[in-house]
């Protein structure tokens, strides 16, 4: 990817252990191709401090910039970056943090953003953990998720790539342009691989148990796609044992995957509440990167977003707020549609 945005907590609550196996996944995807450009952002918030909200505000300066330094200081030694932006929010909610990480990320015109979900110690870190799987779940971008918990696993001899697939809910055009533009860059060859559900009865239908051949059909459909785009791809189906995120990341495991792919297909509520998310699982059981697509989801929520107000998705719009300052937003997501609309509303 050309263009990324790391976010990192910025206090550095991590222990150092884990801050060095964020940085060395990072210098090692650089190294492998996948990382080109990358800028640090890092969100500070009153609740990252045990001061009082007013004191916090006087601080405020002196505390970004402390916080800017020290971020500066200890990231150079490990991988290459161009700058650290400290953003702000008033409130410590996982989405608005994770709104405000993907908002940066489309500004900047970033192909990816890059997160850590860990285990972090401490409610900060904690905390910052959450905000990263909100992110996988709501950016308006690729969001590749790390866990610096974990060694990293990407020393592998020759790169592979795990793509998640369920023959159901097949990938966008899009979504696989993502997959061979990062297995170009890596030189990597793609699994292709579809866990089939285990037959439980009560799950029969909320998830269908498609025929074994249905299924290697459409995988070795999506197989000579990426062949005619000069990546090689392997089919592959196993049977769900535990869970499906468990089968995915076992298979990643035994076959020394140093990348994980999946795509974040909008479900109905009641088979989520039953059955669970299996990204949501998946980032908390995988050892290595785990890639989420959601360029349909988020161009479908743009699009919407920007035919209620009867503008084109993407577009820039400025308007005069109460305090006579200019505030501008880019129609990207629902929650600036949301803020668009309210003021439009109370104009």
């Amino acid at each position: 990817m050309k263009s990324a945005v790391l976010a990192v907590t910025p206090t550095l609550s991590e222990k150092p252990v884990e801050l060095k196996r964020l940085c060395r996944q990072i210098r090692e995807l650089q190294n492998r191709g996948l990382l080109g450009s990358v800028s640090i952002a890092s969100v500070m918030h009153p609740d990252l401090y045990p001061y009082p909200a007013s004191y916090y505000q006087l601080m405020k300066f002196g505390l970004t910039h402390q916080n800017r330094e020290r971020l500066e200081s200890y990231m150079r030694k490990w991988f290459k970056f161009g700058k650290v932006h400290m953003l702000s929010t008033p409130s410590s909610e996982n989405a608005t943090l994770a709104e405000r990480l993907s908002d940066f990320a489309r500004k900047r015109q970033a192909e990816v953003l890059v997160v850590n979900q860990s285990g972090a110690r401490g409610w900060i870190g904690k905390l910052f953990s959450r905000v990263a799987e909100a992110t996988a779940f709501s950016a308006a971008l690729p969001v590749l998720v790390l866990n610096s918990d974990h060694e990293e696993e990407l020393a592998s001899s020759e790169a592979r790539i795990l793509f998640a697939i369920d023959p159901q809910s097949t990938p966008s055009d899009a979504e696989l342009g993502y997959v061979v533009n990062a297995a170009k860059l890596m030189a990597a060859e793609v699994h292709l691989l579809y866990v089939r559900p285990a037959n439980r009865s009560f799950a029969k239908k909320l998830r269908e148990r498609l025929p074994a051949s249905t299924a290697m059909r459409e995988l070795r459909r999506l197989e000579t796609y990426f062949r005619e785009r000069g990546v090689r791809g392997r089919s592959v189906m196993v049977e769900e044992d535990e869970s499906v995120a468990s089968a995915i990341e076992q298979y990643a495991e035994d076959n020394l995957v140093c990348l994980s792919v999946v795509t974040s297909p909008v479900r109905p509520f009641f088979r989520k509440f039953l059955l669970g998310s299996t990204v949501k699982r998946l980032l908390r059981v995988s050892k290595r990167p785990v890639f989420v697509l959601r360029v349909t989801a988020a161009a479908k929520a743009a699009a919407k977003a920007a035919a209620l107000l009867g503008l084109s998705a993407g577009q820039q719009i400025d308007w005069i707020m109460p305090n006579g300052k200019v505030q501008s937003l880019e129609l990207g997501s629902v929650e600036n549609q949301k803020k668009y609309s309210e003021h439009r509303l109370a104009a």
